[in-house]
């Protein structure tokens, strides 16, 4: 059986596992300013906690303009703020891969061609690869704009898969593999090319189930290591691309 040319991994909660201390330390810096800008809408940790539940209830709202009660301007000040949060101020323990990451990357590499599409702040996100130290994996590294998927599915995902596809005109759509932990953004967007797709149910995304056809994914797995053990079995036989 044969593997894929190439695979685009998702970063926050695919890879790196922002749960442990990234997320609540981004979030809380982000709500702040809603509280001081309008104390009405709640304090700090009222607004977290009314986070936290429209996570639950609406996985597909946009949070910042739910907790800034519709004031564009605040939603986009806080939105800033969360995806630009200082990686620099952030304890090594909370720079961590998601369990069976590093091994999955290792084993995928050495059969494939490996980029990754990150949604967020390129600073950012810059800092969060480099911290991490698996830059050197990939082919390619595309920064995105990180916004709901439009309803047409061609966000801004869509648009760095397609860059990724026509740097290999030669390579068919059944060679591409895109894994993430979102179904509408990292599943939805690479299936609109025909790619295959692994859905990683990890985060504060595990909840956002597929709402149409194209985010319904090929696998689901619940960890990187749970996707590598799979593989590990199915394509025992592939050759390596690349000498270990």
């Amino acid at each position: 059986m044969s593997f894929y040319s190439h695979v685009t991994f998702d970063l926050d909660d695919t890879l790196l596992d922002t749960s442990g201390g990234l997320i609540p330390a981004a979030a809380r810096r982000a709500v702040a300013v809603i509280a001081s800008a309008n104390p009405e809408l709640g304090d700090i940790e009222t607004l977290l906690r009314r986070r936290s539940d429209v996570l639950r209830a609406e996985p597909r709202a946009d949070i910042w303009l739910k907790l800034a009660a519709g004031d564009t301007a605040l939603a986009e000040q806080a939105r800033g703020l969360f995806f630009r949060h200082p990686i620099e101020s952030v304890p090594a323990e909370a720079i961590r891969l998601t369990p069976g990451a590093l091994e999955l990357l290792e084993w995928t590499h050495a059969r494939a061609v490996l980029h990754l599409v990150t949604s967020g702040d390129p600073e950012t996100q810059k800092h969060k690869i480099e911290r991490l130290g698996i830059g050197h994996y990939f082919e390619t590294i595309q920064f995105v704009e990180a916004r709901p998927t439009p309803a047409n599915g061609r966000g801004s995902k869509h648009s760095a898969f397609l860059i990724t596809r026509d740097r290999y005109p030669k390579e068919t759509s059944r060679g591409f593999l895109s894994i993430g932990n979102r179904v509408d953004t990292d599943l939805g967007e690479a299936k609109l090319l025909d790619w295959r797709t692994v859905w990683i149910r990890y985060g504060e995304h595990a909840l956002l189930s597929p709402a149409k056809p194209s985010e319904i994914p090929d696998f689901e797995v619940a960890s990187p290591g749970e996707l590598l053990s799979i593989w590990r079995q199915q394509f025992e036989s592939v050759p390596l691309r690349i000498a270990k």
